[in-house]
């Protein structure tokens, strides 16, 4: 710890970490268990971003990011211990404790409102992210390639979901999101849930487009030219798609 330095502890709960549609017989099954695959986090792969009220990027001096580098300003923070573990509150899932340096101009006596998770992130593309406002970091990881990610792996960050009609990307804080001690902190976690990046995605509706229909046992692939009216099983069916989110 370095003076002046306030820590908060996480409690994360993973939605990629449940298993993904199986058929009763293993042997017919076109799907897999997420589990360890697509569910996989470590301590090397997991950063936090914290910001102000209003998604700009809040300053840290001494935070824990690069080991040995005292000089380094930055709102990006790795945790200084994560285990699955008991004793982080009631909280079940991964539990990590974050190291927080002392809050750099124009922040020298406030704490971060807002906190970002970013896990398995390649890390020499995740330094793209650092000291960027939210939007921009939000932004950036909705696109990103696959690349940004090591082979099996699955980028993930905060769940985002509607509350009062505003879409929430990032965690807010409080004050009792902060103790002086590691052991303060563990008692009062910030609970995060991570989902898989690539079910965030901005989509743009075609008015001509194909759609494949996904043939049954026997069957040849079909592909339906008109999306407005086709057969389906022997009936008549239109094709309509609503994005909700």
């Amino acid at each position: 710890a370095t003076e002046a330095s306030k820590y908060m502890s996480v409690a994360i709960s993973n939605l990629a970490n449940g298993s993904r549609a199986e058929d009763d017989d293993p042997a017919k099954s076109e799907f897999e268990s997420a589990e360890t695959i697509e569910g996989s986090i470590s301590k090397e792969n997991l950063y936090f971003l914290f910001y102000d009220g209003y998604g700009t990027a809040f300053g840290l001096a001494y935070a824990n990011v690069n080991a040995g580098q005292e000089d380094v300003i930055t709102n990006m923070v790795k945790p200084a211990e994560l285990s699955s573990s008991e004793g982080y509150g009631d909280e079940e899932g991964l539990k990590g404790v974050l190291v927080l340096g002392k809050p750099t101009a124009p922040y020298v006596g406030q704490l971060p409102a807002k906190v970002l998770c970013v896990a398995n992130p390649r890390t020499d593309v995740m330094k793209s992210l650092e000291n960027k406002n939210l939007n921009v970091v939000i932004n950036t990881l909705t696109t990103a390639p696959t690349s940004w990610t090591k082979a099996g792996d699955f980028l993930m960050t905060n769940a985002v979901y509607v509350k009062n009609g505003t879409v929430i990307t990032a965690i807010d804080l409080d004050a009792s999101a902060f103790s002086d001690t590691p052991e303060g902190a563990k008692n009062n976690p910030v609970v995060i849930s991570l989902e898989r990046l690539t079910a965030k995605i901005r989509v743009a509706y075609e008015e001509n487009f194909d759609v494949q229909r996904r043939p049954g046992k026997n069957e040849p692939s079909q592909t339906i030219e008109n999306p407005g009216k086709f057969n389906l099983d022997g009936a008549d069916a239109r094709f309509t798609a609503s994005i909700e989110g």
